[in-house]
């Protein structure tokens, strides 16, 4: 299902997609709580295989219940608003017809880059 992610003063942060279990719990009035790993630096690479807490952040989302023209929706926050912008992102579904049709573009461009460069001119 996808959501979007709000601060606490109603500013959007990204579009995630929950699985339907994540969202039942949130709507029951639980807490979801996501594991965000740090990038590595270059002068940091850790020589252990497991992360250690500081390379990792946690995004606790939570879910508030608002009731629109008697309908019930439920809006996801969360503090962690610097963590939360290095989780994986999904589109909205008005999105994706731009984002295809920007990748076929760029694909046919570089196609015919290649296919020139083969040929020749």
């Amino acid at each position: 299902m996808r959501v979007v992610l709000y601060t606490e003063d109603l500013e959007p942060i990204t579009v995630l997609d929950l699985p339907s279990s994540a969202m039942q719990r949130l709507t029951d009035g639980g807490r979801w709580r996501v594991a965000v790993f740090q990038p590595f630096r270059l002068s940091s690479i850790p020589t252990r295989q497991t992360p250690v807490k500081e390379e990792m952040k946690i995004v606790e989302i939570w879910a508030e219940k608002f009731v629109r023209k008697g309908r019930e929706q439920f809006f996801l926050f969360t503090r962690d608003e610097v963590a939360a912008l290095m989780l994986r992102s999904t589109l909205l579904p008005g999105q994706h017809k731009d984002v295809q049709a920007r990748e076929r573009e760029q694909y046919m461009q570089g196609f015919l880059r290649g296919l020139t460069a083969v040929l020749g001119d």
